[in-house]
């Protein structure tokens, strides 16, 4: 046993929307992260990527949980036994585009905030 308390909880759910709309709170009492809900806590537009040190980067996904991906020229790409397949390009611009296994597309500012989310079929949530 770990000690962790780990718990979500949908907010709210828009049934008709095209893209997800639920939003969902999680918390985590052994994650050190504070973001806008405070210490442990995430909801399901806090995602992020952190560029490490090691010209590496770290992907925050919804639920808290991290995901390292490694550089390979302009693309990052995670480790298989992750199970994350996703594919991370850092633009011209040093953006941030992150191409899901489901096709829906991520996008980030220079500091790794999101700042889009848009599905196979061009929905698109800013």
């Amino acid at each position: 046993m770990s000690g962790n308390l780990y718990h979500d909880q949908t907010l709210f759910q828009a049934p008709n929307s095209k893209l997800p709309s639920d939003f969902t709170i999680a918390y985590n009492s052994l994650d050190t992260y504070t973001g806008p809900l405070g210490k442990g806590w995430t909801h399901t537009y806090n995602i992020n990527i952190t560029k490490e040190s090691n010209n590496s980067l770290t992907l925050m996904k919804q639920d808290g949980k991290r995901v390292g991906f490694t550089s390979s020229g302009a693309a990052y790409y995670s480790d298989v036994k992750t199970g994350e397949h996703s594919t991370i390009i850092k633009n011209t611009d040093s953006t941030y585009t992150l191409t899901a296994k489901d096709g829906t597309v991520y996008t980030f500012n220079t500091k790794g905030k999101l700042t889009s989310i848009k599905d196979r079929n061009n929905n698109t949530t800013t």
